[in-house]
């Protein structure tokens, strides 16, 4: 089995599977772990300093995305053992020493930092054409962001934590104890792909724990973690829905600095499937508190 890869700049580095979340759902602080080989920590650095765009390529090389609005925040950190990817024979992770180097999403105030800028650079070149022409030129542009380019400022923000938020996946109690698993699109299309497996009537599925080495999973095990995942990927997305919904209605900017992922949504502005999905969760709540009083 082959290594995803990104490219920055000119340069293509190979990266551990399934480390990467850096696309433009990916949340306000991402990683991704790039296997060391050949390159120098140092141009590893003023690569991804000086090059804002990155494209993402799949194990077998196929272009996934590319995104250009990523911020790399310098922070970096060396692992000498660090599992990037299963050997498809042994079914045990293959280690190797990666950096793993970390990126943040636009802020709403980064945009409206970057479209300042623009606007300063655009009353300068009017100011100079004046000079040099002598006409009196009166556009001057404010700088300040719209309404509109705020909402959608926010709308990107909410993307990006609702990738956050489900890939870094659930912690499920199954037969042999509590387990953490992420859910990175690569971990989810290996997860659900396990269905297969499990209506053909197999009773031990391979599968690992984030971390841990590949094991024999009970099926039933596997079709518990398949339906937690479902409703964990499924909920963030209608929450993320609705919260768009509510951000569409407002009218001040005020108002919409108030909200963030994760805030309680009107009802009026609730789906009628997040209306679903919270009476599910209010009714596994009450049951895991009544669990725990007796």
């Amino acid at each position: 089995m082959k290594n995803e890869s990104i490219k920055v700049g000119d340069k293509i580095y190979s990266i551990a599977n399934g480390s990467c979340s850096l696309n433009d759902r990916s949340g306000y602080n991402a990683t991704v772990a790039i296997i060391i080989g050949q390159n120098s920590i140092e141009d590893i650095h003023r690569n991804l300093s000086e090059n804002p765009t990155i494209i993402k390529f799949s194990a077998d090389g196929v272009e996934e995305w590319k995104s250009s609005g990523l911020i790399y925040t310098g922070k970096m950190r060396i692992d000498s053992e660090f599992p990037v990817r299963i050997d498809a024979v042994t079914c045990s992770e293959v280690m190797d020493a990666v950096v793993i180097v970390e990126y943040r999403t636009p802020t709403m105030q980064d945009e409206i930092m970057a479209q300042r800028a623009q606007m300063t650079g655009l009353n300068g070149n009017i100011s100079h054409l004046s000079k040099i022409t002598g006409v009196g030129m009166e556009m001057q542009t404010s700088g300040q962001p719209t309404l509109e380019e705020l909402k959608e400022a926010k709308r990107a923000e909410v993307n990006v934590a609702c990738g956050q938020t489900i890939c870094k996946g659930i912690t499920v109690e199954l037969s042999a104890g509590v387990e953490h698993f992420s859910l990175s699109q690569t971990d989810q299309l290996n997860l659900f792909g396990l269905q297969a497996q499990i209506a053909s009537g197999v009773t031990q599925i391979i599968y690992h724990a984030d971390g841990q080495p590949c094991r024999f999973y009970p099926a039933s095990d596997i079709a518990l973690l398949i339906e937690k995942a479902m409703f964990h990927a499924s909920y963030h997305t209608t929450y993320a829905n609705s919260l768009r919904s509510w951000i569409d209605s407002l009218e001040t900017a005020e108002k919409l600095q108030e909200i963030y992922y994760g805030t309680d949504i009107p009802e009026e502005h609730q789906s009628e499937v997040l209306k679903n999905y919270l009476v599910q969760i209010a009714a596994m709540a009450g049951g895991e508190k009544d669990e725990a009083d007796t």
